[in-house]
């Protein structure tokens, strides 16, 4: 969505109607106010457990395709604080995968956490349409996103560089457009990227999200940020990757935010 303001309301309201109906039993039987009140927990504890997500899973998986309630649910997710927390912990425990050697699609509590953050990302287009059907995972597509993620991760790692094909950057160009979850997800693992140094990454990813346009949000601050601390560590390396940050910044209508990075184009 281009505003979440209505979405943070919508959460804020339904948390402050539970505090006040605390004790009543209609209050349960709600099916927005069950799911605000396992996120209020979430956001408490700055984490979306498996447990959790799954217990947020079946609260969706229990209402009929096409109601109305999948709409209101798709905008609580769409909350900021939510869809952060969705994607940090998808990040980390991607890191986590590859770190211990296992493959992303074989992840679980991965698995989970994209259900919730695909519903998010469709808050907007359920709400206008006014029709609401249960959004698909386009499961091939991700895959191919996490796991591309997750050898540029690996490589990293292991203090290698990874060139990937102009073939396969067509492929993977091509999954991130068709996964709703890739395109909520992907500014997240080039913040981490940038707070890791891995130009790699950046050099491969950045010119993809460049021609998507994304509306800015909190996951670019959050990359940007990491810029300007990479800057402050080793700015040859960040110089290296000048020209594809400069024409991310121009075609995602940040370029004055980058200009600290670089200074004035000449």
């Amino acid at each position: 969505m281009d505003n979440y303001n209505y979405c943070r309301l919508r959460l804020d309201l339904l948390l402050g109607c539970a505090y006040k109906m605390r004790g009543k039993g209609n209050v349960n039987k709600d099916s927005c106010q069950r799911l605000a009140m396992v996120l209020k927990e979430c956001k408490s504890q700055r984490q979306i457990s498996h447990a959790n997500a799954e217990r947020m899973l079946r609260m969706i998986s229990e209402v009929p395709s096409r109601h109305p309630v999948l709409g209101d649910m798709a905008m609580i997710l769409a909350h900021p604080e939510i869809r952060t927390l969705l994607r940090r912990d998808i990040v980390r425990l991607l890191e986590a995968e590859v770190s211990n050697r296992r493959l992303p699609n074989e992840c679980k509590e991965i698995t989970a956490l994209s259900k919730l953050l695909l519903l998010s990302h469709n808050a907007r287009t359920l709400m206008v349409s006014e029709d609401f059907p249960k959004p698909k995972m386009q499961g091939a597509a991700l895959n191919v996103f996490y796991t591309a993620i997750a050898q540029m991760m690996a490589a990293k790692m292991l203090g290698e560089t990874m060139t990937i094909k102009i073939g396969m950057l067509k492929v993977l160009s091509g999954a991130i457009k068709a996964s709703g979850v890739a395109q909520e997800v992907i500014m997240a693992f080039l913040a981490r990227a940038a707070r890791m140094l891995d130009d790699n990454m950046i050099r491969n990813l950045l010119p993809i999200v460049a021609k998507l346009r994304l509306t800015p949000d909190e996951a670019v601050w959050q990359f940007i940020s990491a810029l300007l601390t990479w800057k402050k560590r080793l700015p040859s390396k960040l110089k290296s990757i000048e020209d594809v940050i400069r024409k991310w910044g121009s075609r995602c209508g940040v370029a004055e935010k980058i200009i600290p990075l670089f200074g004035e184009k000449s």
